[in-house]
């Protein structure tokens, strides 16, 4: 389909030319500067953001709960709290309660150290009053009076086998020593049983004087016992029994 010339021509007149846009450029930029001028909105300063405390939440009693506080927040909270209560420790003050602690522990167990041996003499005490013939407290007081007060010993192994002897002193094991080596001059045989039966014989204060039969119709371990017993409280005492009872001063 074809315009008519007419409404080409009127078309043609009506449009701006090349040139007209051009020399209108300048005069277009200036109005678009003008309205952009008259439309841009003024700046406002927005106000600063206000910090607000956690909303307490109403617990199902009724009563307001308080919000949980992050746990860092907490951590630094209870790290001051810290710092603010504790006060510097005085190294002196902690030395000397430890000291006074040590001292109490080892009273206490000085006290229970002593207390079964008081409990024990007790019984034995009770066992000789029990036993026919057997000594009391005067006869006991006479031999430490003799002897010495360290020097009489107890050894219970049970009810009717209370034996009270006392130690050898030095003068006594050198005698039973030679004894023991002319019996061995003569040919004797069974040399240890004749020192154990020896020992014994000298020491034991009741029942006293040991008959054959006690040798014989005793328990077995009867006489090895006592003899055992007399030696230690001799002091003849192994090289590490005797470095339990060493230190250095």
């Amino acid at each position: 389909m074809s315009i008519p010339k007419e409404q080409l021509a009127a078309l043609t007149n009506a449009s701006p030319t090349a040139d007209d846009i051009l020399s209108n450029l300048d005069s277009f930029n200036e109005e678009i500067e003008e309205t952009n001028a008259t439309n841009s909105l003024p700046e406002v300063e927005l106000p600063s953001p206000v910090r607000t405390k956690p909303v307490a939440r109403r617990a199902p009693g009724g009563s307001p709960k308080e919000a949980p506080i992050p746990r860092s927040k907490s951590k630094i909270a209870e790290a001051a709290k810290k710092q603010e209560t504790v006060e510097p420790s005085d190294l002196d003050s902690e030395l000397n309660a430890f000291d006074s602690e040590l001292d109490s522990q080892i009273s206490q167990q000085l006290e229970e150290a002593v207390s079964p041996g008081e409990s024990m003499r007790e019984q034995i005490l009770d066992l000789l009053s029990s036993t026919p013939e057997a000594p009391g407290e005067l006869q006991i007081n006479k031999w430490k009076a003799q002897l010495g007060d360290n020097a009489v010993h107890v050894m219970a192994l049970g009810e009717g086998d209370v034996y009270i002897f006392t130690h050898l002193k030095r003068g006594q094991w050198k005698k039973i020593q030679e004894l023991m080596t002319k019996a061995q001059q003569t040919g004797s045989t069974d040399m240890e049983d004749q020192l154990k039966e020896k020992v014994c014989q000298h020491c034991i204060l009741w029942p006293r004087p040991l008959s054959v039969e006690f040798f014989y119709n005793s328990r077995a371990g009867v006489v090895d016992s006592l003899y055992q017993v007399i030696l230690l409280n001799s002091y003849f005492l192994s090289p590490q029994q005797a470095m339990m009872l060493t230190t250095q001063l």
